[in-house]
């Protein structure tokens, strides 16, 4: 009797081949993809400074790492630089003037946090005043959170605390936030015929974890 010949499995085909890497490769850029949005929604975003109302302790285009669970997980405390949404009229955003590709391929990549978004009307100021806090600069340029004084290293050079009376109590579930270069920073001390000048909790986007300088 002769020999039994075993059956040898058929040669997939170029074509399948081919296909079944572009799934695979597919799926993983879909899973990249993904990682990035979870990271972007709920863990962190990059933003740059547009302004110089945090000088010198944030410069004009500097780039921030801002983490969002700071936000979502802890209560503010006074002393952190936190970046918000525009309660209501703080900023005129900024169009961006990029069309066709350029402009899809800016915007994917914003929106997966890959590059900061300038054009939006997001702010980054100095948690001064916590929610039921009383904040108050006197007639004699005494600057004080609940009857102490405050001490701010990190003012800009030659810039004071306050430069006019006011006294404020800060809203419930609201912030009352300032620039540290406290001479030019349109902050919740020229705000306030909207709660008060104080930033709703719920506007706070993260906390500033690390700064990316300029070049």
């Amino acid at each position: 009797m002769g020999g039994q010949h075993r059956r040898q499995a058929p040669a997939q085909r170029p074509g399948k081949a081919r296909l079944a890497m572009l799934v695979d490769a597919g799926l993983i850029v879909a899973c990249v993809l993904s990682a990035m949005l979870f990271v972007r929604t709920f863990i962190g975003q990059l933003y740059v400074v547009p302004s110089g109302s945090m000088q010198n302790t944030l410069k004009i285009g500097d780039t921030l790492v801002v983490s969002r669970l700071a936000a979502e997980f802890s209560t503010p405390y006074r002393g952190e630089i936190i970046v918000f949404r525009d309660p209501g009229g703080w900023t005129v955003p900024q169009e961006r003037r990029e069309s066709g590709i350029g402009h899809a391929m800016v915007s994917a990549l914003i929106f997966l946090g890959l590059l900061p978004d300038q054009s939006s009307s997001d702010l980054v100021k100095r948690v001064i005043g916590l929610p039921g806090d009383i904040v108050e600069c006197d007639a004699s340029g005494r600057f004080t959170v609940n009857g102490v004084a405050v001490a701010e290293p990190y003012l800009y050079p030659g810039n004071r605390s306050c430069y006019f009376p006011f006294e404020v109590k800060v809203p419930p579930g609201s912030l009352w936030v300032e620039g540290d270069h406290r001479a030019i920073s349109a902050d919740s001390r020229y705000h306030r015929n909207v709660n008060d000048g104080a930033v709703p909790i719920g506007d706070v986007i993260g906390e500033v974890v690390a700064v990316l300088p300029s070049t």
